[in-house]
């Protein structure tokens, strides 16, 4: 998950069962992870026979077995996962924390603050209103995007339903944006309380 496919709108799932969850408990409850974890036991393929020791080693540093997401940046990381090193990489919370106490460089855009968190959820809450009264008063249009060299479409079961053909109508390109400016992109959205559209 990455902060500009929440800021387009392709991934909100996390955020919305997070608001969900909110919403539906009684107790003050504080957000300390969004994730997605396997309920499966994924396996890894290798070339060839390995020991027990070998086999740690490749199931650490297999991505297809790691949590993805975000994480709170703070004292929560630790009591999250006890069973590994605070300094080791972990599946369940896979980031490295250096001997003074700072993430690695890799492990960093994991982490939000909790102001962060609160803009996601903000920001989240517009898009489904917004997407919500839009649907609902018919406006739903078929516009396709593409990102860099990804094109859903190619994957799409309902391309008969929406006689979409790419080479008739345009996709609407968007670009990759890094966390810092999708951040501030939330942030000036929320803050200027701009309408969401669906285009």
């Amino acid at each position: 998950m990455r902060a500009d496919e929440i800021y387009y709108g392709l991934k909100l799932q996390l955020m919305t069962y997070l608001l969900a969850l909110e919403k539906n408990t009684e107790d003050s409850i504080g957000t300390a992870a969004v994730v997605y974890t396997y309920v499966q036991n994924p396996q890894i393929k290798l070339a060839e026979v390995v020991n027990h020791r070998q086999a740690e080693l490749e199931k650490e540093g297999a991505q297809v077995l790691k949590n993805g997401g975000y994480f709170v940046d703070g004292d929560v990381l630790q009591p999250m996962d006890t069973t590994r090193g605070y300094q080791s990489n972990s599946p369940y919370v896979p980031i490295v924390v250096k001997k003074d106490g700072t993430p690695d460089s890799r492990s960093s855009k994991h982490l939000k603050t909790m102001e962060q968190f609160s803009l996601m959820k903000e920001y989240t809450k517009q898009i489904i209103s917004t997407s919500g009264t839009q649907m609902m008063a018919g406006h739903f249009p078929v516009s396709p995007y593409q990102k860099d060299k990804l094109r859903p479409c190619q994957y799409c079961e309902y391309q008969a339903l929406c006689r979409f053909e790419s080479g008739q109508k345009q996709y609407r390109y968007i670009r990759t944006m890094t966390e810092e400016e999708a951040l501030e992109k939330w942030k000036k959205f929320v803050q200027e309380e701009r309408p969401y559209e669906m285009d």
